[in-house]
């Protein structure tokens, strides 16, 4: 049987670390500024670790509040808009602070947006909630995808430019590209519909079995639900696994049961397709210099041997 060893997404520590000068003189002058809160010297101000190069969280305390700096333009105002409407269907987002312009700041160039700090922390792995996290993240796919998207990124299934990247980066991985291939019919067919496209377990934060925040609404695009849901599937089943061991298959087989997936077939070739897109991006990025996420590179490859290890298929 094989074994589920820890990855990034496995740890479940604290992920915050002091934030740098630079980034704390900027967040308290967009909360001086614009929300009305002058921090004192006795605030703490720490930054998420990791994220791009345009994106920074900030928690501070006091007030309860985090701050996040994102690229300027008008698919932020669009990600924000589409996150507020997902909070009046029950989608767990962290609430946004308004000020008289909204909920979106422009300051020396970023966009910057404020909410309240949740309680909670990240998904350790434990069976109980394992399940009420599958029902949850079932019920908030089904919610997001009835949320107007027009203007959200696309994130159509992976084509023919990708595939490209995949067998040049990763020519081991050529038996999974052509499975996902012969599949592009019914991948193809599924409609794109608002979604988070990156549910895992640090982005979800719990408390007492149930799930208290969906984190990172940047990550809300338009895409088919089986490579959303079907990586969310794979991260949260494998956290599951790395914590407690089992069967691959049992574990993914509750995960179905518990998100009520009718084609779980369907789901885990979505998983797939989306660890090959992100393969793909990789190493387009890498062609350009840019290796911010060249470490998650074999820990995709690893994926797709491991859904297969979930599958009951395989």
């Amino acid at each position: 049987m094989m074994r589920f060893a820890p990855d990034k997404h496995s740890a479940v520590g604290p992920l915050w670390g002091p934030a740098g000068p630079a980034l704390r003189e900027a967040v308290a002058r967009v909360l001086a500024e614009h929300f009305g809160v002058v921090l004192d010297a006795f605030a703490i101000m720490e930054e998420a670790h990791g994220g791009t190069p345009n994106s920074r969280n900030v928690r501070v305390l006091p007030p309860r509040r985090v701050v996040k700096r994102l690229a300027s333009g008008g698919p932020c105002c669009q990600v924000v808009e589409a996150a507020r409407r997902a909070q009046h269907l029950g989608v767990p987002f962290p609430a946004y602070v308004c000020t008289a312009r909204g909920p979106v700041v422009e300051m020396d160039g970023w966009a910057w947006t404020t909410t309240d700090y949740c309680d909670g922390t990240h998904f350790a792995g434990d069976r109980e909630t394992f399940l009420a996290l599958a029902r949850t993240v079932g019920e908030d796919v089904r919610a997001l995808a009835e949320i107007p998207g027009d203007l959200l990124l696309a994130r159509p299934i992976i084509g023919a430019a990708e595939w490209s990247w995949v067998e040049r980066a990763a020519p081991f991985a050529f038996r999974h590209l052509r499975e996902v291939q012969a599949a592009l019919p019914r991948l193809q067919a599924l409609p794109l519909r608002t979604t988070h496209i990156d549910l895992h377990p640090h982005n979800l934060l719990c408390a007492d079995g149930k799930v208290t925040a969906l984190l990172d609404p940047a990550s809300l695009q338009r895409a088919p639900w089986a490579t959303a849901l079907g990586y969310a599937a794979y991260k949260l089943t494998r956290q599951h696994l790395v914590a407690e061991g089992g069967d691959p298959v049992e574990a993914a087989a509750a995960f179905c049961s518990a998100a009520e997936v009718e084609d779980a077939e369907i789901l885990w070739l979505g998983a797939k397709a989306e660890m090959l897109r992100r393969i793909a991006t990789i190493a387009e990025a890498g062609d350009r210099g840019d290796h911010t996420w060249r470490a998650d590179f074999d820990a995709h490859i690893r994926a797709l041997h491991e859904i297969d290890a979930m599958r009951k298929s395989a």
